[in-house]
């Protein structure tokens, strides 16, 4: 079952700490932001282009962001929280579920996440979800309390790449492949049965 959850509902805490004017000010900016890069070139991009077509001034801009980035920043921050809702509503416990949650949002999402590949952007995206996969709950080897902290780094970084990868070259190519052979594909690169046979797991220790 897909659960139709907002963004408001996902941040509905965070947002209770905010001033309503402010909220109102970076959706607009986010809104903005969106709407000028289906017409542009992120790079062509400009505050006072944005601040135009907000219809806000440049020093509300830079009262709540710093630059370009952290709108997308936030945009990307409010999805990554909606999965976190999602895995937790759906008591998400094994990775095959994971990938399903994170997919169905990257389907949900297809127009901005192909903006994001299409202007070279896939390194933000990056950042923010190794920043919130510390949060997921222990569906993952690496989340296990007998991993050090050096492992989880490393493990995050992989798998973070793999699915961006994974999901830029879906996008590009219109998900043309089935969306639940992506699921599969996802899971069996987590669970490493694209590197070995299932005989050969325990080579190496």
């Amino acid at each position: 079952m897909r659960l139709n959850i907002s963004n408001n509902q996902i941040s509905e805490k965070h947002i209770m700490k905010e001033n309503p004017m402010s909220i109102r000010s970076k959706d607009s900016i986010e809104e903005a932001l969106l709407s000028l890069m289906l017409e542009q070139p992120y790079k062509n991009i400009t505050i006072r282009s944005l601040t135009e077509r907000a219809g806000l001034s440049r020093q509300t801009f830079y009262l709540n962001f710093e630059d370009k980035e952290a709108i997308l920043t936030r945009h990307l921050s409010r999805m990554l929280d909606e999965i976190m809702l999602r895995v937790q509503v759906e008591h998400v416990d094994t990775i095959q579920k994971l990938t399903d949650v994170y997919t169905t949002v990257v389907e949900e999402n297809a127009s901005f996440f192909r903006l994001l590949v299409e202007n070279g952007l896939t390194d933000l995206a990056k950042g923010v979800f190794r920043e919130k996969l510390g949060h997921l709950p222990p569906v993952l080897a690496c989340q296990r309390e007998n991993r050090t902290d050096t492992e989880r780094r490393y493990f995050n970084a992989f798998w973070v790449a793999a699915f961006i990868e994974v999901y830029s070259t879906w996008l590009l190519e219109d998900r043309a492949t089935d969306r639940d052979e992506i699921v599969s594909i996802l899971s069996d690169i987590m669970r490493g049965d694209y590197f070995f046979a299932p005989d050969d797991k325990n080579i190496g220790g």
